[in-house]
This record gives structure tokens, sequence and C-alpha cells, in this order.
């Protein structure tokens, strides 16, 4: 396939277990090596995570591993023994300070586990944005909270006259026991310790650099108990940035082509970030960059986000759907002139795409070239490929002064510093590629 077909967004969807995201393993492992390709992934679950690392670790061993081992970079939200570099208030080159304060504002509301109100909202992008001016680790917001007087010292140098007078006059005014009831419920997230050991870090990854250096693994998976409030934290911001540096990105004769994979697509999506995703993954082809979004059904993305990334999508695989996200693809297939009965078509269909076995899908390529057929997805059982631990640390950036640099880091100004085994029993029967030859 050439490359810049690459380009095309696939959305993959289906409940859990049923092969979606070992579809996505394989195309990746098909990626691996290609010089001018860079493969990225978001994975709020862990197992896209485990198996891209096995695939290294497999390809480590071939003639090219060498290469593929420094072209590597994780980065992993909840290692406590290489904490990731995601000091969030680090300046993004080129972007708007209020930009980045809305995106952090908004994950610092939804975190909070309650509707804190428009005010309170309004509140946290001013600190927010003073806390990015100033390139202050985001925590000291509690201070800062705490003290309205510190908190107007710090603005006083800022150069928005907007933020000045905020702080010097609005803050103080605001009633203290909704401003005590809001520090109560950041507290419970800001100084949760893996959130702490991410945001205080004295530098930020760099992924507007690694978009054109590294294949990046984004592992959000496995919080510590008691710390599930951090994944909606961290991954709505680093989303955001992620977003920021495609749509940003100068784009060459000699840029790389990415393939981002997503995996639990609803879980990485901040408010802040949802209302964006539409235009990103309209414009992303343009910046050479295609996605291979993994979702479980319709509902918790809503149905505005969902038609807009069907309708921006031009591949779809579907494992064995609800009933209703069943209904949704029997209905938007095209039906070609002469078939007299589509109901009767569209209702077999249904039938079918609701009883498919696991690792069997649907493929639906909608540029017309290939009807809609059904596929058995390649079988990778990961028990057999070789252990990660070994290598694991080395695809880590540092996270401190002074260590050798293994990755793009942006420093601050303040400091300068498994899926289950695949089932192994196949069915007797068959597939027929030629039952729905009307539809597709």
């Amino acid at each position: 396939m050439p490359l810049e077909k690459l380009q095309t967004h696939v959305l993959d969807s289906g409940p859990t277990g049923s092969g979606k995201t070992r579809l996505a393993l394989a195309v990746g492992r098909q990626l691996i090596g290609i010089p001018n390709v860079r493969t990225w992934s978001i994975d709020p679950k862990g197992d896209l995570t485990d198996g891209r690392e096995r695939l290294i670790a497999e390809a480590m061993v071939g003639p090219l591993g060498k290469k593929i081992l420094e072209r590597t970079r994780l980065v992993s939200l909840f290692d406590r023994r290489a904490p990731a570099p995601l000091r969030l208030t680090a300046r993004e080159p080129g972007i708007p300070i209020e930009v980045q304060a809305a995106s952090l504002g908004t994950a610092l509301a939804e975190a909070s586990g309650a509707d804190i109100g428009h005010r309170m909202d309004y509140i946290l992008r001013w600190l927010a944005e003073l806390a990015i001016e100033t390139e202050a680790p985001l925590t000291l917001v509690l201070n800062w909270i705490a003290r309205p007087a510190t908190f107007a010292s710090a603005a006083a140098q800022s150069a928005n006259e907007r933020l000045r007078h905020f702080a010097r006059v609005e803050f103080p005014r605001e009633n203290r026991e909704s401003i005590r009831a809001l520090r109560a419920r950041l507290e419970g997230v800001l100084l949760l310790p893996s959130v702490r050991q991410c945001l205080e870090a004295p530098s930020c990854f760099d992924f507007k650099e690694a978009l054109e250096n590294y294949d990046v693994l984004v592992d959000a998976s496995k919080p510590p108990a008691g710390e599930e409030a951090a994944v909606r934290v961290l991954c709505g911001p680093i989303f955001g940035r992620i977003t920021r540096a495609i749509l940003n990105r100068p784009v060459t004769a000699e840029s790389p082509q990415i393939v981002c994979f997503i995996d639990e697509l609803p879980e990485v999506l901040g408010r802040f970030e949802a209302t964006g995703v539409t235009r990103l993954v309209s414009l992303s082809r343009s910046k050479r960059v295609g996605f291979f979004l993994i979702h479980q059904e319709r509902g918790p993305l809503g149905a505005e986000l969902f038609n807009s990334l069907r309708t921006n999508c031009g591949i779809e695989t579907v494992f064995r759907p609800s009933r209703r996200d069943a209904a949704l693809m029997a209905h938007a297939l095209p039906v070609p002139e002469g078939v007299d009965d589509a109901g009767k078509r569209r209702a077999q269909l249904l039938r079918r795409l609701t009883r498919l076995p696991r690792r069997e899908y649907a493929l639906w390529i909608k540029d017309g070239a290939v009807p809609l057929h059904f596929v058995r997805a390649a079988h990778l059982d990961l028990s057999h490929l070789p252990d990660p631990s070994e290598i694991r640390h080395l695809l880590c950036p540092p996270s401190a002064p002074g260590q050798a640099a293994a990755g793009p880091v942006t420093q601050t100004r303040a400091e300068s510093a498994k899926d289950a085994a695949d089932s192994t029993q196949e069915r007797d029967e068959p597939l027929d590629p030629g039952e729905f030859p009307a539809l597709g």
C-alpha cells in the first residue's frame, strides 16, 4: 500500500475482548522499521502499550533493532521508577497562553469530580494562565487559592493586564466558602503522588519535536489504587498538546508519515479537547497524520462526535457491535440501484453483525473500491513474543536534570535544568465473501 494511504483515518469499534486492539497491533507490527513512518499510541488501558513493547522487543533481534530502539520513546504516566517529564505548564512555542490555560483549567474542573460551575471554571483558567506564564508547577495554584495576596503578588509581574486586575481586584472578592471548597476538591487531585511527580517535573516532553523523530508510546494505564482521577487530569492536557503539535506541524517533502493509535478514545478526551477533535481529524491528513481510533460503542462519544468521526474516517472496522450500532452501520451503507428489497438486506446484515465471533469484523472501505466484506483478523499471540521488561527503561525520556538526553525535552524557564489470550478455536463454517454483494 502506498505510504500516503496511511493518512486515511480508521474507526475501529466493538466490545471488550472482540479483537479491536489485536487488529491495531497487527497493523502496527507491519509499520515497525519503515524509515519514513512514525508510529504513535495513546493508551489508557494498557493492552496496546504492552503489545507494542513486545513487538519492539521482537524487532530488536533483527538487523534494525538498534535503530528501532533509538527512535522509540515511552511516556509512562504512572511508572514511579521512570516518572514521565510532564510539566504541563511549560510553554508551547507558538501557542497562545490562553489556549493552554483553557485546556488545563478544564482538566482541573473535570478531575475535581463535580460540576463546579462556570464561575469556578473561570477562576481556574486565570490560575492556570499565571502558572503557564511563570512556568510554575500547576500544584502551586493551591497556594494561590489559599493566599489571595500571594496570587496578586505573583500576578503583578504578568504581561496580561486582565490577569493582574483579576488577581488584584476580583479574586479577593470571591466567596471564601466557595474558594475553600474548590481548594479541597483540587487537593484531592493535585496532591496525588502520581500527579505531583508529573506536574512538578523540571521539564515537559516535547511532542512537537517527537513528531519528526520518534515512535511514541503514551501509557496512561494502571494508575495506583485510589488515584484514578489522575488519568482525567493528565490525559486531557497531554492530548491537547499532541493536538496542537500536529495542527502546527510544518510539512515538507521529508516529513515522516505518522500513524497514531488511540485506544478507548472517550477515556482520553477531556471536555476541552473533545470540542476540537473533529477539527483535528479533519485537518490532520494535510499534516501527514492518520488516526486509528478505537472505541467500544457510540454512546460514550456522543452522537455529534461519533457522526463527525464517521464522516472523516475513510475506513471502518466493526467487531460484534450492539444492535443499535449495527443498525447505524447497516443504514449508513449505500444501496446500489437494482436492489428490490433494501430493508430485507439490511435486516440480514444486522443479524450477522450482531453475531460475529471473536476476531471477525466487518471492513468498510468508503472510497467504493471494495464492497463491505467480512474479515478474520490475523492471529497475534503476544504471549509468545519476548518479555519487554528488559528494554522498557531504555525507552523512557529523562525526568530530572543531569540525566543524559534520551528524547526531546523542552526545558522550562523556571528551572533550567493484555487483552486475554486469543481463542484458538476457529469456526467450522467458511466465510462467504459474496453473501452481501449489494451493500457497500
